[in-house]
Formats: C-alpha cells, structure tokens, sequence
C-alpha cells in the first residue's frame, strides 16, 4: 500500500541516433513542439555551452554570419528561475562523444512541462522526427517534483540553491548507448521506442510499430 501518491509535473522524452553532426531544424522542430505542448515560447536559446541567451533569430543570424560548427544547443524560458527546476519546459540537443573517445551519439531531450504524455503523443512527436532524422532509440519519463531531467537522478535542495550530482558510473552507463544498435537497452521507461535489435531481446509480444525498425512499448 502507497502511503504517498507520487506528483508528477511533466513528461521528459529522449532520442537518440548514432550519429556525429547537429541539424539546426532537428532544433527548430523541438521548439515547436513545445509550444504546441505547453504553449511555451522558449526564447532564452544557448549555443556551444555559452549562456548567449538569444531568441532563434538571433541564434540563425549569428550561425549564418559566422559559419559556427554547431556541437551543442540548448533552450530555456528566458524569465528568471532555476534550469534545473520543473517550473518550465527547456531542450537540450548535442553530439556527444564517449569518453573513451570511440564514438558519438546525438541525444535530443524534451521536457515538457506540466504535460503528462500519451502514448498517441509519443507516435505523434516520434513520426515528425523521423521526417527530417533517423532515430536508433528513445524513451519517455514521467517527471517527478525536484527530479533533474537531465541526470534523471533527484535534485538537493536548500533555502538558497539547488544542486545535483552526476552519480557514479554516469558516464560509463552513457558510453553504452553507442551498442543500442546491438540491442543494449539502458532500462525500461514508461514508454520506449526500440529498435529491432533491442525487440528481439526483449522479447515482449504486443508492440506498436512505428517503422520498420521501430517499436513502442508502454511499461505499465
């Protein structure tokens, strides 16, 4: 018996590809669909980790100027509050290479604020993505209160800040993704979106196909 019923405030849904380059409309595409979600303009937009605080004009303009190798972005609400709190949705887009340097992988992470995803929502976002990008995993998490969507592990908080950890054995769990074509899955989410690799080792009946190489399966 629960004692405590769990508050959720938001969904967070993230996709990976084995893949080494970044396309500004991968970018565009997550802004709108946040806007569409939570009706959320997030116009305080981050390149290459630099706190640039500019809205997409802006960010295009200066790409375009300058011809900056895009690695990392980043979205926030522009008002002031805490990145790491559930108090707005944001996006984080990057490729990322292992630290034992034997690969890369591009992650896109959503966190949609106060939204509690559907599995019809889940095929919706996934369909336009796989428009304008090949997609070799994801999943989607329920986002509890004082839980950092990125680390996914709980936030510390105190009267003046907030803080989190990276907990040990973070980095190696990431180097892992590279062998999600091999059917490596890094654990069961609510909702997960499987490759054909990782189906056939699962070995679950029942899921809903996407393409011909994905899958979604729904934990209960």
């Amino acid at each position: 018996m629960k004692l405590f019923k769990i508050k959720y405030v938001g969904s967070v849904m993230k996709i990976y590809q084995i893949f080494n380059n970044i396309d500004i409309s991968i970018f565009q595409l997550s802004l709108d669909i946040i806007k569409e979600y939570t009706n959320e303009t997030l116009d305080g937009l981050h390149l290459n980790m630099r706190h640039n605080n500019w809205d997409l004009n802006k960010l295009l303009n200066h790409i375009q100027k300058t011809g900056e190798k895009i690695e990392f972005l980043e979205a926030y609400s522009s008002k002031p509050s805490s990145k790491m709190l559930e108090n707005s949705s944001s996006i984080s887009y990057g490729v990322y290479e292992t630290l034992n340097k034997k690969g890369h992988f591009v992650e896109v992470s959503l966190n949609i604020n106060n939204y509690i995803i559907k599995k019809e929502d889940v095929i919706n976002i996934i369909n336009r993505y796989l428009k304008i990008m090949d997609i070799d995993y994801g999943y989607v998490f329920y986002l509890k209160e004082k839980q950092n969507w990125i680390i996914e592990n709980n936030l510390k908080t105190s009267l003046f800040s907030v803080t989190s950890t990276i907990p040990k054995g973070y980095y190696e769990e990431r180097e892992k993704l590279l062998e999600i074509n091999n059917g490596f899955i890094p654990k069961i989410y609510k909702y997960n979106i499987l490759n054909n690799a990782q189906i056939k080792l699962l070995n679950k009946p029942n899921l809903c196909k996407i393409n011909d190489k994905l899958s979604l399966n729904e934990d209960e």
